[in-house]
């Protein structure tokens, strides 16, 4: 089996894709397994690399190809070898890869934030919010509020 596309520097979109790379290479994934227990990235490292993504992104990939379809399809041949089916939405830059069929994935609809959903701390019962902050970044709005329990 090849190595997994989502570990390999070659398709990297941002930070959390490198630092993936990194913790998973030959060098340092013994001292990553080690820690974590586990050979591939978790749910919650997979966030995080998503997130550092949106906020540095680097297109590393643009050293190894020479526009963004041939990435594409570089990577589709990548998850196919390793036995994965490939989509890739063209209308929002989107990839899903899967095993097996996708009867069972579930339907995500989009959905937009309005301001007094955004605004609302109010909504969370025994909580307190502590503090609350907004960042923007092109067309991103990174939100970030912390909550304290009350006790």
């Amino acid at each position: 089996m090849n190595k997994n596309p989502d570990l390999q520097f070659k398709y990297a979109r941002g930070m959390g894709d490198i630092i993936a790379c990194i913790l998973h290479s030959k060098i340092f994934g013994w001292l990553t397994f080690k820690i974590t227990g586990k050979k591939e990235p978790c749910k919650t490292c997979s966030v995080r690399r998503n997130a550092l993504n949106i906020i540095f992104p680097i297109p590393f990939w643009r050293l190894f190809f020479k526009d963004k379809e041939q990435m594409i399809l570089s990577i589709k041949n990548s998850y196919e070898k390793n036995g994965y089916n490939f989509n890739f939405d063209e209308s929002n830059q989107t990839s899903l890869a899967f095993k097996g069929t996708t009867e069972n994935l579930p339907i995500i609809p989009k959905t937009v934030i309005n301001e007094t959903e955004v605004n609302n701390k109010n909504n969370i019962k025994n909580y307190i919010c502590i503090s609350d902050s907004d960042t923007h970044s092109g067309d991103l709005l990174i939100k970030v509020q912390i909550f304290k329990k009350i006790i």
